[in-house]
C-alpha cells in the first residue's frame, strides 16, 4: 500500500481481480477455459491453484490432527477430476484419507433454513 500509494479499495480490487488464475494465466479465472487452453501459462495457474488448495486443505488436516474424509463439492468437485486428482496427488503425504465427490445442494439447505425461520 506504501509503495504503491493503494488505499483499501485498490488492494480489495487488486486481491479480488488482479491475482489468481486470470492474472498467472492472462486468460482467464475459469478453469474450463484454462483447461481448454495449450498456453504453459494456462497450466502454471491450474498448477498454482492446485497447490493453494493443497495448502489449505493441509493446513486443515494439521490442525485437526488428521481426517477420515475429504470432501469436494460445487464447480470443481463436481465436474473437474483433474483438479481433484492434483491436489489429492499434493496431499498423499497424509495417508490414505478417503476422497469423496458431493454435489452441491446450496438451494435445498437455503429452503430447510428458510423453512425453520418461517416456523
Amino acid at each position: 500500500m506504501r509503495t504503491r500509494g493503494f488505499n483499501a479499495a485498490a488492494v480489495e480490487d487488486l486481491i479480488d481481480r488482479g491475482s489468481g488464475l486470470l492474472k498467472v494465466s492472462g486468460l482467464s479465472a475459469d478453469l474450463r477455459v484454462l483447461h481448454a487452453s495449450d498456453d504453459p501459462a494456462a497450466t502454471l495457474a491450474i498448477r498454482m491453484f492446485c497447490r493453494s488448495v493443497a495448502k489449505q486443505i493441509a493446513g486443515m488436516l494439521a490442525v485437526l490432527g488428521g481426517a477420515d474424509l475429504i470432501v469436494f463439492t460445487d464447480g470443481i468437485g463436481e465436474h473437474d477430476a483433474e483438479v481433484r486428482a492434483a491436489i489429492c496427488g499434493d496431499l498423499a503425504f497424509a495417508g490414505s484419507v478417503a476422497v469423496r465427490m458431493l454435489p452441491l445442494q446450496d438451494g435445498a439447505q437455503i429452503a430447510r433454513h428458510v423453512g425453520r425461520l418461517l416456523g
